[in-house]
């Protein structure tokens, strides 16, 4: 009995549902129970996972291409790259904004945005190639009508009537978790696994 469906975000291709699972679902009993609620037990809580198909069929290796400003892509990668950045620089003082951007072409606008954001609190941590990478993964789910149609399949697999709530990061909430959550009983949320609606009091 899948109560609650926890959906990851980008950058996760490397991992796995269980491995997913083992960081999420003490976070998500720890909300609960901070909210003065009770935690669901294991066995009721499942992780759609789909990072697996962002990785090129057949290919067993753990690395990321190595890519770099040149490679980000003219369109959806390059403005969410460009949003991404202004976002930041709002909500994050250590990181420069970009204004001069429009004054400047591709790949210097968008090697200054890699290295502003490399500078913030969210993306600290993550090289450049990674965050291009995952630029790649959002255009690639927008764009590619096949593999958006394969993930959204993976993740109404796991999805039952006894499931009362869905807890989606980033490129998770993509998936077509709000349409389903309006044939359910439970809502969506796109909060953080350390801050799940409560809905286990009974």
């Amino acid at each position: 009995m899948t109560r609650v469906v926890l959906v990851h975000g980008i950058a996760q291709q490397f991992k796995g549902s269980q491995t997913l699972l083992a960081d999420w679902y003490p976070a998500l009993c720890d909300g609960v129970t901070l909210a003065g609620g009770l935690g669901p037990g294991p066995d009721q809580v499942a992780m759609s996972f789909y990072g697996d198909m962002f990785r090129p069929a057949g290919h067993r290796g753990l690395g990321i291409p190595e890519l770099d400003a040149g490679d980000v892509k003219e369109g959806l990668e390059r403005e969410l790259l460009l949003q991404w950045w202004e976002t930041a620089a709002r909500l994050d003082s250590q990181v420069p904004g970009p204004e001069t951007a429009a004054r400047m072409r591709t790949p210097d606008t968008v090697q200054r945005a890699l290295n502003a954001l490399s500078h913030s609190a969210f993306f600290a941590g993550l090289s450049e190639r990674l965050m291009i990478y995952s630029l790649r993964q959002v255009r690639r789910y927008f764009t590619e009508p096949e593999l958006r149609a394969r993930i959204r399949d993976r993740f109404a697999a796991v999805v039952t009537e006894s499931t009362e709530v869905i807890v989606a990061h980033s490129l998770g909430m993509s998936s077509p978790t709000r349409r389903c959550a309006r044939t359910r009983t439970g809502p969506t949320s796109n909060s953080s696994p350390s801050a799940p609606r409560s809905r286990f009091r009974d």
